[in-house]
């Protein structure tokens, strides 16, 4: 019986960690990384057009590689119905018998070199589709990451979870001296929901 408590709670230990401190830390670094999008010295946003998803991930790529921003390390994180326009778009050219090139690279995980991550939508800040950086440009801190299993003891019968994390995220500025633009910053950017019509 003791085993069976021990092994359950070490299930919703998990649980919890998986179900809400990871995505508390989540949601923390893409508000970071949204206000460094729209701060001074980020790439801004792009009103979001589902019919043109391709073309504006194709855009965002392109504006890094005028700030000489590494080609590995470039990642955006998509809502699922973001994931859902680019996957209409991406379909026919996997279904293309004869283009085994895009298959054999996996283009409905890396599009343009970019790696391509579906996230909850309600991890993302209010009204963001998408948000695009380069893994370099944000600094993810983690200074106390714990979780413990305790014996109930003379408190209580049973085990008693116990856990703590210590996290921050910054946006790196960066300094190009080539150029003399904050390239780190100028990497984040975002595709946003168009405003409502009146």
């Amino acid at each position: 019986q003791d085993s069976l408590l021990a092994k359950k709670a070490a299930h919703w230990l998990a649980l919890e960690w998986n179900r809400v401190v990871i995505p508390h830390v989540d949601k923390y670094r893409f508000t970071k990384a949204y206000a460094a999008a729209t701060g001074a010295g980020g790439g801004g946003t792009i009103t979001y057009d589902p019919a043109a998803v391709l073309e504006q991930i194709y855009e965002m790529n392109s504006n890094v590689d005028e700030v000489s921003c590494p080609d590995d390390g470039r990642a955006l994180f998509v809502a699922p119905s973001v994931f859902k326009d680019i996957k209409k778009e991406v379909v026919p050219l996997l279904n293309n018998p004869g283009d085994q090139m895009v298959r054999s690279r996996g283009l409905a995980g890396t599009i343009d070199g970019v790696a391509v991550v579906k996230v909850p939508s309600n991890l993302l800040p209010t009204g963001v589709k998408a948000l695009f950086w380069h893994k370099s440009a944000l600094l993810a801190a983690q200074k106390l990451h714990e979780a413990k299993i305790l014996e109930g003891g003379h408190v209580m019968s049973g085990h008693i979870i116990k856990g703590r994390l210590r996290h921050d995220a910054w946006a790196l500025k960066g300094y190009d001296s080539a150029s003399g633009i904050n390239t780190k910053l100028a990497t984040f950017q975002a595709l946003v929901a168009a405003p409502p019509t009146p």
